[in-house]
């Protein structure tokens, strides 16, 4: 193959990365110049980046499950269960901010995760120092609900914002109900 269909297989690849282009397009653009040389490789590099993703899924249920372990089956004092809870929940953040910025599918899955494992954290929060004080479960939440439609609305994620707005309308509705 020549070096002009090297560099013409290359610029259709990142126009297929960028979406540039509708993926049917380029597919028949790659097996149309590269006569079916470059396509293998190319699948190759779809399976790393599908089992990167399934290892990103797979972290995220062993943090959920560390999670759970810490809170129900260690003696840790509740002090330490808290600050192994808000790390946890801390990491994921991270690591779904920095997929967000790459704008990658799996970010989404990560920010459920992630607000799923906030809300868990502020439940446990609640139970280990405030147990008997509802308003301030409520105002935990509220304040969470709050985070989570900022979050939702800076990054642009609509379930965020509707998952934290229903929050905020049940707080209000069982608060002064």
């Amino acid at each position: 193959m020549d070096s002009k269909k090297k560099i013409i297989i290359k610029e259709i690849y990142y126009w297929k990365e960028n979406n540039l282009l509708p993926e049917i397009y380029c597919n028949f653009l790659l097996r149309l110049y590269s006569e079916g040389e470059e396509i293998e490789k190319h699948d190759a590099n779809q399976m790393i980046q599908y089992f990167k993703a399934m290892l990103m899924i797979l972290l995220a249920l062993l943090l959920i499950a560390l999670s759970f372990v810490v809170i129900y089956f260690t003696q840790f004092s509740p002090s330490m269960q808290i600050l192994i809870m808000v790390g946890i929940t801390g990491t994921l953040f991270f690591v779904c901010y920095k997929l967000l910025k790459r704008d990658l599918l799996l970010a989404h899955i990560y920010v459920m995760v992630t607000a799923f494992m906030s809300f868990i954290t502020v439940l446990h929060m609640h139970s280990l120092y405030f147990d008997n004080n509802h308003l301030y479960l409520g105002v935990f939440i509220f304040i969470l609900c709050l985070t989570w439609v900022y979050i939702g609305y800076r990054f642009k994620l609509q379930y965020l914002c509707i998952a934290g707005g229903v929050g905020i309308v049940l707080f209000f509705i069982f608060q002064f109900m």
